[in-house]
């Protein structure tokens, strides 16, 4: 996790707080520094997370890397969260905490495959602080440093499309983030965004959820201590109006113009200073007609000039040309004006025409066959089959056009958050294979390695049975079919197996078909060749002894009826003794039972 809250080097991208000039904005300057109002900042929060490296700051406070100690306890491979140590803004005020606290809460039901997951807030002694998901990445702020003329184009419509979907999942669970902006957005290795801060954002005035009543009470108002960042709030954050939707609509704008461009649209200049002076917006030429209006009307210095949701940014983004209106109807003009111009050129140049109007045609209805598929998303067998099937035709009639990594963004996208939000094990990874025919999905892999790893690890707590082995067997196809790299579940592999290979001796002695099994498949899966050939030695000589206790158990039932038939046929008087009867009875013994008899 690269800092993953100051702003860029500019001061124009700081977080500053609405609120009176006696309020201070200062932050933590490491572990060991202090914070006003605090002598002595602890180096162990609540006895369980131990801060270790500092990750960052801003306007909010300070982010550090923190060892959970409860994790290391339960040995997780993966014991450390992100801890963020808010500034003397809230210790200072009490209230604040209480209404943060309560706004916090809120944002911690955002699940999110784009959206950094908030823990926990909680305070120690006087030290407010918010538990949060460890991430690796840079910041979208250091990215744009180092593509100043726009993000290579797969890059640019990954991170679009991730932080617009975060967006309009939070705006649906009726929390809106206030203060979103390049240093707010973290952007992994595999160039899937995620957005942060969250935490501290502002739950929408009006719509408080079932019996919070006390939320309904509170006195204290939290647009006090507003976090906003001037170049990316808009003209009503700025007017200190209290946030909506449309106004993370704004600052969503200025990131994408940012994304495809590298430069502010307003040259940094911020919404009410950009007004004033009437700045036009120049047009980024490689968005289409219908991608660029739709970035156009979020930029708008008027809220209600601006898109109703974050949905329809992400429609009109990926998918909906409407090239049966406008995209037909520029078709057919293109094609009235070549036929006039090309008319005394010759049947060559005019059949040329017309082989570009036919392809331009069928791209566009191929782009709104696509998006009218994502729009209703099934995630079934058809379903996928068409996806799939109308992609690579796309790409095959128009390869180098820029619709594809928007399109291809939204389907990962999709997928990846079908992934998380699934819940039936067989589905889900039917689903990811799906998905992962499109491309890469991070956060989908890390979420099923996750899955598997606890899934092992309680397993390695349970008695082994026949359903255990069924169990393990699915693990393994899984964990082999999908995740074979995977150095963790690698790992979990031997563990299982190897702690299979340990139970099979005591299994011989409670049950032998059981040990026969999970000898069988110990086995297949096997590496250490020296154990197998021990292992198989306790299977066979638990068999052998079965094999041995099973024969004396049957002599001694034949013993026992030989013996009452003989008890019978001596039950009478000397004269009608038959011993011929006896003989027979003796000689009808199974050789290797009168053997064992002897």
């Amino acid at each position: 996790m690269s800092d993953p809250t100051k702003g860029q080097s500019t001061g124009s991208d700081e977080t500053v707080l609405r609120a009176e000039s006696s309020i201070s904005a200062a932050s933590l300057s490491g572990v060991s520094g202090g914070v006003e109002g605090v002598s002595e900042m602890p180096k162990v929060l609540k006895q369980r997370f131990v801060l270790e490296d500092k990750l960052g700051s801003g306007g909010m406070g300070t982010v550090f890397r923190a060892k959970d100690l409860r994790k290391v306890e339960a040995r997780d491979k993966q014991p450390h969260v992100a801890i963020k140590l808010l500034n003397s803004d809230f210790h200072s005020h009490p209230e604040a905490f209480i209404a943060l606290e309560r706004e916090a809460s809120k944002s911690q039901t955002l699940r999110h495959s784009n959206i950094v997951s908030i823990f926990d807030f909680d305070k120690d002694g006087n030290v407010p602080f918010i538990t949060m998901e460890l991430l690796e990445g840079r910041e979208l702020g250091d990215l744009l440093k180092a593509y100043p003329n726009g993000l290579p184009e797969e890059m640019a419509w990954s991170v679009v499309c991730s932080v617009t979907a975060g967006l309009e999942h939070a705006h649906s669970e009726n929390v809106v983030h206030a203060d979103f902006k390049p240093g707010n957005i973290l952007v992994s290795p595999e160039n899937v965004a995620k957005i942060l801060d969250f935490g501290i954002a502002r739950a929408m005035r009006g719509k408080q959820l079932d019996g919070d009543r006390a939320a309904a009470d509170t006195e204290f108002d939290p647009a006090q201590l507003a976090a906003l960042t001037p170049p990316y709030a808009s003209r009503e954050m700025l007017n200190g109006d209290n946030p909506e939707p449309r106004d993370d609509l704004f600052s969503l704008g200025v990131v994408i113009y940012m994304v495809f461009s590298g430069h502010h649209p307003y040259g940094r200049l911020d919404a009410n200073d950009a007004a004033a002076e009437k700045m036009p917006l120049e047009r980024i030429k490689h968005l289409s007609r219908r991608q660029w209006k739709v970035l156009e009307r979020c930029l708008a210095y008027n809220c209600q000039d601006r898109p109703a949701s974050a949905a329809e940014v992400l429609q009109e983004l990926t998918g909906k040309p409407g090239w049966h209106s406008w995209g037909l109807a520029a078709g057919l003009a293109t094609l009235t004006v070549a036929l006039v111009a090309t008319s005394l050129s010759g049947s060559k140049e005019l059949d040329q025409v017309k082989d570009e109007v036919r392809q331009s045609t069928l791209v566009e209805a191929r782009i709104h066959r696509i998006t009218e598929h994502l729009e209703m998303p099934a995630f079934d067998e058809n379903w996928n089959r068409v996806l799939f099937s109308e992609r690579q035709t796309l790409e095959t009639l128009a390869p180098q056009r820029s619709a594809h990594g928007a399109l291809l963004a939204r389907s990962l996208q999709l997928y990846g958050a079908g992934v998380i939000e699934a819940h039936d094990g067989d589905d889900v990874f039917l689903l990811y294979a799906a998905g992962i025919r499109h491309g890469p999905m991070p956060l989908a892999q890390t979420h099923l390695t996750t899955q598997l790893v606890t899934q092992a690890d309680l397993m390695l707590a349970e008695e082994v049975s026949l359903d255990w082995l069924a169990k393990l067997d699915v693990w393994i196809e899984q964990f082999e079919t999908y995740f074979l790299k995977s150095a963790d579940l690698g790992v979990k592999r031997l563990e299982l197996v190897d702690y299979l290979g340990s139970l099979i001796p005591s299994l011989s002695h409670s049950s032998v078909v059981l040990a026969e099994a999970a000898y069988e498949f110990y086995s297949a899966h096997a590496f250490d060749v020296d154990e197998m050939d021990t292992v198989e030695g306790e299977v066979s000589s638990a068999v052998a002894q079965k094999t041995q206790d099973e024969h004396i158990c049957q002599v001694a039932e034949v013993a026992a009826i030989v013996s009452a038939q003989i008890d019978e046929t001596l039950n009478v008087s000397c004269l009608r003794l038959d011993l011929a009867s006896i003989a027979r009875q003796l000689n009808g013994i199974d050789p290797g039972l009168h053997k064992s008899m002897q």
